[in-house]
């Protein structure tokens, strides 16, 4: 994935700049149709709002559906965002309180994160005990794996010991980024899809 994307940028660097045609992109084209760039899908290049660029590759079509990964994070920090602007939560309110389904007080499982803030969770300063990288996301000893086999994604983050004290450490946690959709659900009574269909997608022209 680095080393793609490096080759990448090289080579537009190579192209960007005056350029103002999609004329210009032949060779860029070229490069890609024959994977010398990596196995990249599709890229769109714009330039001063108009677009410049524009080609699908390895089967590929202008409406062709992608699998988003950790893209899905920052949808969703958007999407938190809009439910802030509209006051529907603050960024210093507790996950107990974002999350009212869970008995907070009389679950001692529970009682360890009751006081993360919303803002520890976007940052990724929740200093729950995670661990995403040092094995395959197949491993059942992956953080996430361990989450997804387990029936609750949320109670089962909300859970996990603590390594460090919250909002003094960051630790990539795809766990703690799963909570946004259950705030989310909570706060504006829509499901996360239907939210962002209304108050994101629509606004911008996207089906």
């Amino acid at each position: 994935m680095f080393r793609t994307g490096t080759l990448l940028l090289a080579s537009l660097s190579c192209w960007l700049g005056s350029l103002a045609h999609a004329a210009d992109f032949t060779e860029l084209d070229r490069q890609l149709r024959a994977g010398e760039l990596g196995s990249i899908k599709s890229l769109l290049i714009a330039q001063d709002g108009e677009v410049v660029f524009e080609g699908y590759y390895r089967g590929t079509q202008a409406n062709t559906l992608h699998l988003l990964n950790s893209v899905s994070k920052s949808l969703g920090a958007t999407l938190v965002g809009i439910a802030h602007r509209q006051q529907r939560l603050r960024l210093e309110e507790p996950v107990s309180a974002l999350l009212p389904q869970y008995d907070w007080n009389g679950d001692p499982a529970l009682r360890t994160h009751r006081a993360l803030t919303l803002a520890q969770i976007l940052t990724m300063r929740t200093g729950i005990a995670w661990d995403e990288w040092s094995t395959d996301y197949r491993d059942p000893n992956n953080s996430v794996a361990a989450m997804l086999a387990s029936s609750d994604w949320y109670r089962h983050v909300l859970t996990r010991p603590a390594a460090q004290p919250a909002g003094t450490h960051y630790t990539y946690n795809s766990g703690v980024s799963t909570l946004m959709s259950g705030i989310l659900r909570a706060r504006t009574g829509l499901s996360p899809q239907a939210f962002a269909q209304r108050e994101l997608f629509a606004p911008l022209g996207i089906e």
